[in-house]
């Protein structure tokens, strides 16, 4: 599944959003628990087991965070990725034009001889636009960018 980074980013803000909700539920809850004003045994408790439910509402909250982040952080390395294969879908498409057209001055009589690596590119069928299979296109004698992880 391919998603772009707007999509990853948006699913970020709603996860941002869950967890401030879960935030602001876990102090409303907690300050009621505070304001009931019970007393003894029982009221005790109840504050006490409310409090401890608001805390681990908080520690949701804060989970909710740290998925945004990490989704944030996964949709700029999409864009990075997105930026990679745009660059040598570019390389590879340049070179395949320059080299068929050194294949046909070459079969034209134009050129005495032709470059193994023209062949190779002449006849290279390209991966789809976009298509994350760019990434791992090797052809000898022609630079291409790597990821930098």
């Amino acid at each position: 599944m391919q998603a772009e980074p707007f999509e990853i980013r948006a699913l970020a803000h709603r996860v941002r959003a869950q967890g401030a909700a879960t935030s602001a539920a876990a102090d409303a809850l907690a300050g009621r628990a505070r304001d009931i004003g019970w007393t003894g045994l029982a009221g005790a408790a109840m504050v006490g087991r409310t409090t401890a439910q608001a805390r681990i509402l908080g520690e949701i909250a804060d989970q909710h965070d740290t998925a945004a982040r990490a989704l944030e952080a996964h949709a700029a390395a999409v864009e990075q990725s997105l930026a990679l294969i745009a660059e040598i879908e570019r390389r590879v498409h340049t070179a395949m034009a320059g080299a068929r057209c050194r294949v046909r001055r070459f079969l034209d009589g134009v050129l005495d001889s032709l470059d193994p690596v023209d062949d190779a590119l002449a006849s290279f069928v390209p991966p789809p636009p976009g298509s994350p299979d760019w990434l791992h296109v090797r052809i000898p004698g022609l630079s291409l960018p790597g990821l930098p992880w």
